[in-house]
């Protein structure tokens, strides 16, 4: 196959550290080659690089065969390389065409640009309205527009910066079976993901970063889930979370009949009840759409109930403020990190002291910077510095700090929406014991979670949503029978 991307020697220096150190990375035509690593190992860095996001200290790129000159995403688009971050970029309040209106010429009609993404969107199978306001949609239907805005502009070379991150089973399978039809159109595709189980089936190649520099390539017939996981982590990764019989105490929280509308002013809840008891893990599993996000967020206080009730320490809080549940002991880690968990543009230190009940540390800096400093080596937040916005940091290490913050509450109920969503494999570890050891120490968990295997291997007990009600429950245990009782479950029938 033709190569069409090479980067040799790419050198990239942030304030304190060095996040790309001699870095060599090549793409052929129809292939897809991954980029794996621990949170900070450099890997998106190295795409901003590509895309002009960054500019690179040494180094060259050639692109075609001949040295490319990147300065900007415009420049990279122009050439025909694109890329989809973890956190998207469009307008809320435009359609889906006048997203991608942007930045096509503006000669074009709107009404053409949604006829060409509709037939972009038949043949790649990645259905959306071209019409919707972009706010009025899921996580996974906002990648599609992404993706489609690439090929509406004819990107040759696409980045999918933790594309799987945010969708459910059947939105990864979509995304797969678009990938092999760009690849047969002669795309390339750099595919950047945790998820060993998904590199193995969909790469060609696979690249391995550890602390800026490539621990090496290895092709398709080498590639084997310990062997990534050691050049990833450098040991032997256990992702089987060791766990004593749960001892459920009182009831945390109740919600009883609850009801609420979704964005788009859809029923999202209807009637739901469920109760989490001190002590114990109750996952909740189902389709992406179900209720799940409105679920959590009418706990948090952050959507409006429309009936029912919700009870915290068999306190009726349903209209009680996000503050007041805080430090009644609610914590919160949201699935969108970026947009509702962090203020991107405050540091390091100041989120992770957001939440503080003891407002008297504000006053003193020195006494936020040295605590964050704490935090940072507990939770092995990868910064140079606790001084520097959190935007700049990797979403990996973005995560990391909102469960360093939530955690550190002592919190009486977690609510856990996808929490290792974005984290390599050695983090998902230490979330994983993070959780039990909270659940241990007499906390009520509610974990939503994408992945069924996250589900099993954390909850002790499992709960189905299903159009924003709870089906049926069953055991943790991931049987034959169980996974085809909660497969039955996820699609609507009551068991």
């Amino acid at each position: 196959m033709k190569t069409v991307l090479e980067m040799k020697g790419i050198v990239k220096r942030f304030p304190g550290v060095v996040a790309l150190d001699g870095v060599d990375f090549d793409l052929k035509e129809g292939e897809v080659h991954a980029l794996l690593g621990e949170n900070g190992a450099g890997k998106t860095t190295l795409m901003n690089i590509l895309f002009g996001l960054y500019k690179a200290d040494e180094g060259e790129i050639r692109y075609m065969g001949k040295r490319a000159h990147i300065s900007s995403p415009h420049d990279a688009l122009r050439m025909g390389i694109g890329m989809v971050q973890q956190h998207f970029t469009l307008v809320p309040s435009f359609t889906v065409a006048e997203n991608v209106a942007l930045g096509v010429k503006a000669t074009e009609s709107v009404r053409n640009i949604a006829k060409k993404i509709e037939e972009i969107a038949d043949f790649y199978g990645l259905e959306v309205d071209p019409y919707a306001k972009v706010w009025q949609l899921s996580v996974g239907e906002r990648q599609r527009v992404e993706i489609i805005k690439l090929l509406y502009l004819g990107a040759r070379v696409v980045i999918l910066d933790e594309p799987t991150a945010v969708l459910t089973p059947q939105e990864t399978r979509s995304l797969f079976k678009a990938i092999e039809k760009m690849k047969g159109e002669g795309t390339g595709v750099i595919f950047i993901s945790h998820k060993l189980n998904e590199v193995m089936e969909i790469s060609d190649r696979v690249t391995v970063l550890k602390k800026g520099k490539v621990v090496g390539t290895l092709p398709r017939n080498e590639l084997d889930e310990r062997k990534l996981a050691r050049m990833m982590v450098g040991r032997e990764v256990v992702m089987k979370v060791e766990k004593s019989q749960p001892k459920p105490g009182e009831v945390v929280l109740s919600v009883e009949g609850v009801h609420a509308l979704s964005d788009k002013g859809h029923k999202a809840l209807n009637g739901i009840d469920l109760q989490v008891r001190e002590g114990e893990i109750l996952g909740i599993a189902g389709v992406a759409g179900n209720g799940q996000r409105e679920l959590a967020e009418v706990i948090a206080g952050l959507r409006e109930v429309e009936s029912g009730k919700i009870y915290f320490l068999d306190e009726d809080i349903t209209e009680r403020s996000v503050l007041y549940r805080v430090l009644k002991g609610i914590a919160y880690i949201p699935q969108d990190r970026k947009g509702v968990a962090l203020s991107p543009n405050l540091t390091v230190a100041e989120n992770l002291f957001l939440k503080r009940k003891d407002r008297k540390v504000w006053f003193s800096y020195d006494e936020i910077f040295r605590m964050a400093e704490n935090l940072i080596e507990r939770y092995d937040i990868k910064t140079p510095s606790p001084a520097i916005p959190v935007k700049y940091l990797s979403g990996g290490n973005m995560q990391k700090v909102v469960i360093a913050r939530e955690f550190e509450l002592s919190p009486k109920l977690i609510i856990a929406v996808h929490p290792t969503r974005g984290l390599d494999v050695a983090s998902m570890e230490y979330v994983y014991r993070s959780l039990i050891k909270a659940r241990d120490e007499g906390a009520a968990v509610l974990l939503l979670a994408g992945e069924l295997y996250e589900i099993f291997n954390l909850s002790d007990r499992v709960g189905v949503i299903y159009e924003g009600e709870i089906v049926g429950y069953t055991s943790p245990e991931p049987t034959p029978e169980n996974i085809e009782k909660i497969g039955l479950m996820m699609a609507g029938v009551r068991i």
